[in-house]
């Protein structure tokens, strides 16, 4: 624990320092689905930095080609972070490179779908497994990178699934790095803290980070464990993954580039409706009503967590409600913009 302490401290203090430099602060005019929500504030995007820190030091699941790949994700988001011109359609391949090599190398894929003609499929095609695989680690990647526009929103929700991941685990011994994932909740949590007080953000290349660690991570936990359904993981993602599939839908709808960020994702509608009640530390409130939803879902699905059905209706339900409140949010949106321009 001796290490794990002094990186603690030694965040800390470089925290510390990077603020007092105005170094890698937020530019908020960079990220239209960030500005909006921390208005003038400029937090470093320094937590990603840590992340990998701690990954490169604590992590004993994947080999220094692996960790390779891992830094090359984050450097990705962090140039994101740091220059404007920084391509889209780039990042995108290079996530989708780096996917490729990651999960041929360490042979993770995602072969058990539970529906026996596609699992057939991905069994003796093994390049639509691969093709499979890379694009749910995309989505994932780029809707985590949504949600990180309100603070406590995608700290909280990763730390939210690690200690659900950590009991089914642990009342199941179920095969995991128990040690590690103690460590990485609560150096999370450390990270959390930072961003409640608005002196640290995951930024791109966090986002990045926490998210396809999290996506390898979580695939390779189901092929060890074959009890747990692999919708019950679909489940444990789902939110982020539905922000960015119908973000995509919306923007088609709505004749906007797909690539163009913006400010209309469903933290910015629950953020704009709280500022409208008048309450106080709505930034840190939007993403912790969001987080403490989501916990109720993964608790009340445990019990479930192998039985497909039961799992693909709560998901159903999810996805049902957030189109709800979506819209109901839009739409007051949409009437209050129409009413002040008559």
């Amino acid at each position: 624990m001796f290490y794990f302490f002094l990186i603690i401290i030694l965040s800390i203090v470089f925290n510390e320092l990077i603020i007092k430099k105005n170094f890698l602060l937020d530019n908020t005019h960079f990220s239209k689905h960030k500005k909006f929500t921390i208005s003038s504030l400029r937090i470093p995007f320094s937590a990603g930095i840590f992340l990998i820190l701690f990954i490169t030091l604590f992590n004993q699941d994947f080999n220094l080609f692996s960790l390779f790949l891992i830094i090359i994700i984050f450097l990705s988001g962090l140039l994101s972070d740091i220059l404007k011109s920084f391509s889209p359609l780039l990042r995108l391949l290079i996530q989708i490179f780096a996917s490729y090599l990651f999960i041929t190398s360490n042979e993770i894929f995602i072969v058990n779908t539970r529906i026996n003609s596609l699992d057939i499929l991905f069994t003796n095609y093994q390049y639509l497994s691969i093709i499979f695989t890379i694009f749910c680690i995309i989505v994932l990647i780029n809707g985590s990178n949504f949600i990180d526009g309100v603070n406590i929103n995608a700290l909280g929700y990763y730390i939210v699934i690690y200690s659900i991941i950590f009991y089914i685990c642990k009342i199941n011994n179920f095969v995991i790095n128990f040690d590690f994932l103690i460590k990485l909740i609560l150096f999370l949590l450390f990270l959390l803290i930072l961003n409640i007080y608005n002196k640290t953000q995951l930024g791109d290349g966090g986002s990045y980070l926490l998210a396809f660690f999290s996506a390898v991570s979580l695939i390779k936990l189901a092929n060890d464990n074959s009890y747990i359904s692999p919708y019950f993981i679909i489940l444990l993602l789902w939110y982020p993954c539905f922000e960015n599939l119908f973000s995509i839908i919306r923007k088609i709808y709505q004749n906007k580039k797909v690539s163009e960020a913006d400010n209309l994702h469903l933290h910015q509608l629950i953020f704009i409706f709280l500022k409208k009640k008048g309450l106080s530390s709505i930034n840190n409130l939007t993403g912790l009503f969001i987080v403490i939803y989501n916990a109720i879902i993964f608790l009340i699905s445990i019990p479930y967590m192998n039985d497909t059905k039961i799992i693909l209706t709560i998901i159903t339900l999810n996805v049902l409600l957030y189109i709800c409140l979506y819209n109901k949010l839009a739409s007051d949106l949409l009437k209050k913009d129409n009413s002040n321009r008559n």
